[in-house]
């Protein structure tokens, strides 16, 4: 009769083991995103005048500003990805202050040191676009 009871336990039990079995077999769910890190951009005004610095995605999906006062730094993250880029001199009223354009890839992951100059600066930066750092 113990055997009877053991047989009946056992035969209760097996449809718990096979549902338990297949819940382990499930596809995992995704309990939180690993988000990758972003470029830092790191820019560094080295006039004596204003610059606004506009980042554009290639794709739309984002637009970032940024507005640096004379002689003062911004540190930015911007998700990694192809940007259309525009900076001008926001106060140079002494001489002509075209907007420069230009594309830019900025990896995810890695830091760009962005000088802002021009040919009156003191500094001897010859780069006025971001370039990835050591």
């Amino acid at each position: 009769m113990s055997n009877d009871l053991f047989t009946s336990a056992r035969r209760r039990a097996y449809p718990l083991a096979v549902l338990l079995g297949l819940a382990g077999c499930s596809t995992p769910t995704q309990v939180g995103s690993v988000r990758a890190r972003p470029a830092h951009v790191s820019v560094v005004n080295l006039t004596d005048y204003s610059w606004r610095v506009d980042l554009a995605a290639a794709d739309g999906s984002r637009h970032l500003t940024a507005q640096l006062e004379p002689r003062r730094s911004a540190e930015l993250d911007v998700p990694g990805g192809a940007y259309q880029i525009d900076q001008s001199i926001l106060n140079a009223t002494d001489r002509p202050n075209p907007p420069r354009h230009f594309a830019a890839e900025l990896i995810a992951g890695k830091t760009y040191h962005w000088p802002l100059a021009t040919l009156q600066s003191d500094a001897d930066e010859d780069r006025a676009e971001p370039h990835p750092r050591g």
